[in-house]
């Protein structure tokens, strides 16, 4: 984990037994704790939503094929609740319409 920007990436005071990765100085723990857009504070976002949503703990999965291999989607049901899924698995933005 690369915990902050100081040697070893904050893990250790000592060579780790594995390459920290380069990019430690910009990516890491401490520089993403207070910006709201990095990927850190999205996957906390993430998981607060899934934990306290019991479609999404306890809902049944229904995969939704839209024939094309660069979307994943899914919907997930419980109760009267119905929450749908759909992922760009492009490496760019593109437009979705709902039928």
């Amino acid at each position: 984990m690369q915990w902050n920007n100081q040697l070893c990436a904050g893990f250790s005071n000592h060579e780790p037994w594995m390459m920290v990765n380069p990019n430690y100085e910009k990516i890491n723990v401490e520089s993403q704790l207070n910006d709201k857009d990095s990927i850190l504070n999205f996957y906390k976002e993430i998981i607060r939503l899934k934990s306290n949503n019991m479609t999404l703990i306890l809902g049944d999965t229904i995969e939704v094929d839209y024939n094309d291999d660069r979307i994943l989607a899914y919907m997930r049901s419980y109760e009267e609740h119905k929450i749908s899924v759909v992922c760009n698995l492009r490496a760019t933005e593109m437009e979705f319409k709902t039928t």
